[in-house]
This record gives structure tokens, C-alpha cells and sequence, in this order.
């Protein structure tokens, strides 16, 4: 009984332990199970990110692969096209090349005939320079010859030169004696001369006596060539003509021309006899004339120094001042010719005794003269003035109240 309980005990004991063994095995089964259950979520989400991982490496790795596929397929195509282009221009070279053969199979032969001829030319040319050799040897004996005979002519004629020399010398003496009157057989060209070039003083001169003769200036080319071929249609004279334009300036020249010989012939004189002025109007502009009487070898003579004289304004004192600045500028005209005669002409100075000095263009030579206006108001003031103005210059000049009487009259 003692043993049953002690092995029931013993038994209860034993089961009690198996019960115990049996929970820590479960115990530990279940912590295994989810240590295990752990591991595997973890090596799985480790495994998810080796996956990622190796699928973002392949991404790339496939991009490079593309990208370096893509560049060695362009450059593929380009060693392509370049072989296709070789090809191409071996084919064409080739082509290039057959052709050039035959053509040089076709111009051989035509390039040996040629050859063959210039060789032939050639030798017929050494055959002629051979004879042309002999022919120079015996031209030259000739020549020879003929040299010597020249130098013998030479002398000959030397001497007829020497001869000719003293008759031109004569001639030339002669033609000093002759003079003016040799030189005006001279033909003189009608050309422009200088730089920049102009017309000679005869042109201009030739001009202004068909201008003063009225020839209107539109004809005065054609009468110059109509005179020179009737004359000497022989002789080379006109080369070129003068133009309209110049014809139409040279009456300026003629002008100037006109003012300077009135007060030449005016100042010539030692006294002047009379003064006159009038006044007119043309296209609303009023201007006055200036005459001057003078007595000449030749008799009585009114000569217009300034037949329009322009004042600034249109009353007495006005045309008064303009009528003594016509005389000022008509003696300046008669300084300026004593000036380009002596410069023309240094050597001749008994030329400048010939032309008279602005001094001599003088109102002091009207001290016993008249005055001669019209009977309208403004004249006879201008008169008047006028009159004070040669009184008041004759006594600058140092003339006695009794050598001046100016007279006064009307027309």
C-alpha cells in the first residue's frame, strides 16, 4: 500500500514534471515559432530591399547599356555612311580614271603627230636661220659699205648745215627788224591753256569786241569759226570753242572794261566842263546815270562813267554819297590797271606814265564846270549837294574861294 502510494506519488510526481516539461517545451516552441515567424518578416522585408535594390541596378545598368547601344549604333551608321561614301568615290574615281584612259588612247596619237610636226618645223627653221646667217653677213657688208658712205654724206651735209645756220641767223635778224609786222602773220590757236585751264587774253579780247559790236552771245562762237575758216581755212588755229557761258560772263569783263577806259578818258583831262546826272526806273528799281563832258582835241565829248549807279535808299543825300563812290570805284579801276601793267610789263615803266592815278579822277577839275539836272525837286537837291561837295573838296585841295565857281543848269 506504502509502495502503491509511494509509486502513485512517484507517478504524480512524474506526471507533474512531464506537465512541466510539456509547458516549457511549449514555451519554448511557441518563443521559437515567433523568433522564427521574426527572422522571416525580417529576411523577407530584407529580401524586398535586395530585390529593389538589384531592380534599380538593372534600371541603370539597362539605361547605360541603351545609351551606350544608341551611341555605338550612331557611330555604327557613320562608319557606314563613310564606307558608303569610300565606296561611291572609288567607284567614281575608277570611272574618272577609265576615262582619262581612253582619252589619253584617243589624244596619243593626235600628240605624236603634232610632236612629229614641230620637230619638222623645227628643223625647217634651223635650214632658214642658216641662210638668214649667210644673208646677215653679206647685208652686213652692204650696211658696211653704206655706212661709210653716210659718213661721207654727213660731212656734206654738215657743212650745208653750217650754211643753212648763217641764213637762218640772217633770217632771224631780218625777222627783229620786221618786227610787229612779222608777228601778226603769226596763226594763233584758239584753245584753253594753264591748270586749271582758261582762255587766253586774245580769246577774251576776241569776245569783248563782238560783244561791244552787240553780236548777241549765242552767235559769237559761231561767227569766230565762220571768220577763221573764210580767212585761213587752211591753218590749224581752232582747236576748241568758247562757251555760251563764258561769253555771257565775259560781259562782266566788258563792263569793267567799259568803266575803267570812261574814267581813262575822263582823268586824261584837266578840267571837266560839266556833270550830269539823271535817274530813271526799270522793274521797280530807280537808279541814276553820271555823265561827264570834257573837251577834247577832237571837240566836245560826254562820257558815261556809271551809267547805273543803285542807292541804298532813294532820297537826295542818298545818291549824292552813291554818285562820289562811283568815282572812288572808277579811280580804284584806273590803280588796278597801273598795278597789272606793271606786273605785266616791269621793264617798261614809261607804260605807267601813259595811265593816269585815282587822284586824277578829281571833282576838283569841276571847280569853274556846270551841274546839269532836270527841274524836278529831288534833282535839283541832289544838285545842290553836289555842288557843296566840290566846293568843299576844291578848298581840302588848298583852291581860293575865287578859283572855285561852280555853276548850276537845267534841261
Amino acid at each position: 500500500m506504502i509502495f502503491l502510494s509511494q509509486y502513485y506519488l512517484t507517478s504524480i510526481f512524474s506526471i507533474q514534471r512531464l506537465r512541466d516539461v510539456n509547458s516549457h517545451n511549449e514555451s519554448i516552441a511557441r518563443f521559437t515559432l515567433q523568433e522564427q515567424k521574426h527572422l522571416k518578416r525580417k529576411h523577407d522585408q530584407e529580401l524586398t530591399d535586395e530585390k529593389l535594390r538589384a531592380s534599380t541596378a538593372i534600371s541603370q545598368v539597362r539605361k547605360q547599356a541603351a545609351a551606350t547601344t544608341t551611341k555605338y549604333e550612331s557611330a555604327l551608321k557613320q562608319q557606314n555612311e563613310l564606307v558608303q561614301g569610300y565606296c561611291q568615290l572609288s567607284e567614281e574615281v575608277a570611272d574618272e580614271f577609265v576615262s582619262l584612259s581612253k582619252t589619253y588612247d584617243d589624244k596619243v596619237p593626235a600628240l605624236k603627230a603634232t610632236a612629229q610636226k614641230r620637230l619638222d618645223r623645227n628643223k625647217n627653221l634651223k635650214e632658214k636661220i642658216s641662210a638668214l646667217k649667210d644673208e646677215l653677213e653679206v647685208t652686213h657688208e652692204d650696211m658696211q659699205s653704206q655706212l661709210d658712205q653716210a659718213r661721207q654724206d654727213i660731212c656734206v651735209l654738215q657743212e650745208q648745215l653750217h650754211q643753212k645756220i648763217e641764213e637762218c641767223e640772217e633770217f632771224e635778224l631780218m625777222t627783229q627788224l620786221a618786227g610787229e609786222d612779222l608777228m601778226q602773220l603769226r596763226c594763233h590757236k584758239l584753245k584753253k591753256i594753264g591748270n586749271p585751264k582758261s582762255w587766253d587774253p586774245i580769246v577774251t579780247q576776241l569776245v569783248i569786241e563782238m560783244l561791244a559790236h552787240q553780236t548777241p552771245p549765242s552767235c559769237v562762237s559761231a561767227n569766230i569759226l565762220s571768220v577763221v575758216k573764210l580767212l585761213m581755212p587752211e591753218a590749224p588755229i581752232i582747236e576748241e570753242l568758247p562757251s555760251i557761258r563764258f561769253i555771257r560772263n565775259c560781259r562782266t569783263v566788258s563792263l569793267h572794261l567799259s568803266k575803267t577806259l570812261a574814267a581813262y578818258e575822263i582823268a586824261k583831262q584837266d578840267i571837266f566842263l560839266q556833270l550830269f546826272t539823271d535817274g530813271t526806273t526799270r522793274r521797280q528799281t530807280e537808279f541814276q546815270n553820271l555823265v561827264i563832258g570834257i573837251l577834247t582835241s577832237s571837240g566836245y565829248r560826254r562820257v558815261a562813267l556809271d551809267s547805273c549807279i543803285i542807292s541804298e535808299e532813294h532820297n537826295a543825300e542818298s545818291v549824292t554819297a552813291s554818285i562820289l563812290v562811283a568815282f572812288q570805284r572808277s579811280g580804284k579801276l584806273l590803280d588796278q590797271w597801273r598795278a597789272v601793267t606793271q606786273e605785266m610789263y616791269p621793264n617798261q615803266p614809261d607804260l605807267l606814265d601813259g595811265i593816269p592815278t585815282s587822284k586824277d579822277l578829281s571833282l576838283t577839275k569841276l571847280a569853274k564846270g556846270f551841274t546839269m539836272t532836270d527841274t524836278c525837286n529831288t534833282a535839283r537837291k541832289i544838285q545842290q549837294l553836289l555842288k557843296d561837295e566840290i566846293s568843299n573838296v576844291c578848298k581840302e585841295k588848298g583852291l581860293a574861294d575865287e578859283e572855285i565857281e561852280v555853276h548850276t543848269s537845267y534841261c
